[in-house]
């Protein structure tokens, strides 16, 4: 469905609410079917894409107060008009009907100035404007539901690793919340820093909590070796950790053997040219991430970073009880 025939249709329907609904109702409504669409998600159904495109063009219009207060007049408009002609009687409807296609084969008798526009066709202009420009929110929501995606995809794998947390590092740093430079470090360069100990299987940095990555390295070898000797910039020195903290360095060398690799994620990000929807190319083989700078907290269950050492956590207490 092309975006001027979406726009026929009830927006609101879409994500199962009414045109009462708040802007958060609207946001939680397009994660959660957004989720479940998700290209990356659903590789083999050609129909995915089409969906969350069609969820992403809705979500646009309505998030923004301009355009949604046009859409709910034209919507309203819409409703109205077809109460009125649900309301005649099938005669009079036949002759209506008659008269508006007879007015579209042969031009309307109502004079129209060329330069003016509708109230639909202003409001298709300003939302083809906005999608060129880019919708900061949009992006935003597209992105909180890229990292959910990544998480729960990252957690599966840990479950069939061997041992994954012996491969896994916490790297911390000094960074302030006002420091848009994350304390001068980012996935890139701490993927510089670190590969020279070995390859690099992910790396999740977050900016909700500055300061703060996850490292996984394909041999816990490697990992040791980085644990041991690397203390990052001078001038803002790392500190690194054990994600399982019962890690045993003298059998570094007896378990150096490669680890079950985490499988590299779609970088569904924003196109080089500002469009707002995903290219659905991966950018990178070594899969990384992080939270948008500008996005709001949010519930504790967006947290990206939580929730894989919560779902590696968990992995790994469940392999331990079942030996």
């Amino acid at each position: 469905m092309d975006k001027d025939a979406l726009m026929e249709n009830d927006l609101y329907e879409l994500f199962d609410l009414t045109p009462s609904c708040s802007v958060q109702d609207i946001k939680k409504a397009y994660r959660k079917k957004a989720l479940k669409c998700h290209p990356d998600k659903n590789p083999d159904n050609p129909n995915a894409v089409k969906l969350f495109l069609e969820l992403s063009t809705a979500l646009e219009i309505l998030i923004d107060e301009t355009l949604r207060a046009k859409y709910d007049k034209l919507l309203t408009g819409r409703q109205a008009a077809k109460i009125r002609h649900d309301a005649l009687d099938s005669k009079r409807r036949k002759l209506k009907e008659d008269l508006e296609a007879r007015e579209r084969m042969g031009g309307s008798t109502i004079s129209r100035d060329k330069s003016s526009k509708t109230a639909e066709e202003k409001l298709k202009a300003e939302v083809e404007k906005l999608r060129k420009e880019g919708s900061r929110q949009l992006l935003e929501e597209m992105q909180k539901v890229k990292e959910q995606i990544r998480a729960e995809m990252f957690a599966r794998h840990s479950d069939l690793e061997e041992d994954g947390s012996a491969y896994r590092l916490k790297v911390k740093w000094k960074s302030d919340k006002t420091d848009d430079s994350n304390g001068g470090y980012d996935s890139e360069n701490l993927h510089k820093i670190f590969s020279k100990y070995g390859n690099i299987s992910c790396i999740v940095v977050s900016q909700k909590k500055k300061g703060s990555a996850l490292l996984e390295f394909e041999t816990k070898s490697s990992a040791v070796k980085a644990f041991q000797l690397e203390k990052g910039y001078g001038n803002n020195p790392l500190t690194l950790s054990w994600v399982n903290e019962a890690i045993d360095l003298k059998s570094s060398d007896s378990s150096s053997g490669p680890a079950k690799r985490c499988t590299p994620l779609n970088q569904c990000g924003v196109g080089s040219q500002g469009g707002l929807f995903p290219s659905f190319l991966a950018k990178s083989s070594v899969p990384t991430a992080k939270y948008n700078s500008h996005q709001s907290p949010g519930n504790a269950d967006e947290d990206f970073e939580a929730m894989v050492f919560a779902k590696m956590r968990e992995a790994q207490e469940k392999k331990e009880s079942a030996t």
